[in-house]
Order: C-alpha cells, then structure tokens, then sequence
C-alpha cells in the first residue's frame, strides 16, 4: 500500500506548510501540481509540485514517486529567468559539494498514511536546512547562481 488514499491537493498543502515554515522557502508558492501513473516492471506513481518565488528568481521542483512499498524524493530548483540553465540537481549537490552520500538514504522512506507522509518529509526538509552549506543557502535565496555541467554520461 502507498500514497493512493491521500489526495494530491493534500500533498500539496503539506509540502508547502513545510516549506514556508523555513525562512529561505518563505517566498516560495505552489503554482502546479500533477500525478501520473507509471506502468514500468514496478507500478510507480510520480506526483509532481512545482514551487516558484519570483523574488529569488527560482522555482523549485519537488518529485514525490510512489513505489507503494516506498517512497523517494526528488528536488530539482533552477533559475525563473534563464531557460537555458540546467537544473541543480540537490541530492547531487549534497554528494557531490558537501561529500554527504547520507542524503540518498533520506530521500527514501515509507509511508502509508497523511500523518507518517507529513512526519517524514518534515524530516527530510529539516535533515536538509540543518546541512545546507552557505553556497547551498545562496543559490536557493536567488544572490547566486552556479553552472552545472551537463553530464552527457558515456555518449561522448
């Protein structure tokens, strides 16, 4: 059993209480959210919130994918402005900037109901305002911006 009972409106409005209860997600406001079901080997339900601040010229990207047995995150943010730049890529900031391969196991967790839903994505927003690094705190505040090389992989 996943996340299916609870509404995706529901969703939305936990993620944002969590997010304006941190001063620097303050301006942040939920513009979109969908869900889609994936029929992959494993069924996969992926809801979608997409948080912009136009005074910090971001909009944040949170991904919610439901396996049913569990639950993973994804945070993407970028600039409003400039199409062109590749997103910033969080969990990819935490182990590659701050060296903490810990984070991969906190965007992981399972849930069956709104109460266990809420509880660990407070949890998660606090495991990662606790190890922000300053650079972190700039970029998400809008003062700066970082080019992210794109990883083409092994097609070179």
């Amino acid at each position: 059993m996943g996340l299916e009972k609870i509404h995706i409106d529901k969703i939305g409005a936990i993620l944002e209480r969590i997010l304006k209860s941190y001063a620097i997600f303050f301006d942040f406001s939920l513009i979109n959210k969908s869900n889609q079901k994936i029929n992959s080997p494993t069924k996969i339900t992926e809801y979608d919130f997409v948080f912009i601040s136009e005074e910090n010229n971001r909009w944040l990207f949170i991904r919610l994918q439901d396996f049913f047995s569990h639950q993973k995150l994804i945070l993407l943010i970028n600039q409003l402005d400039d199409k062109k730049s590749v997103n910033l890529n969080i969990q990819n900031f935490y182990i590659s900037e701050l060296k903490n391969n810990t984070i991969k196991q906190k965007l992981i967790f399972k849930s069956k109901s709104e109460v266990e839903l809420k509880n660990h994505l407070q949890h998660i927003f606090k495991y990662l305002m606790d190890n922000l690094n300053e650079q972190l705190k700039e970029i998400i505040a809008g003062k700066i911006w970082i080019d992210i090389p794109f990883d083409w992989g092994d097609y070179k």
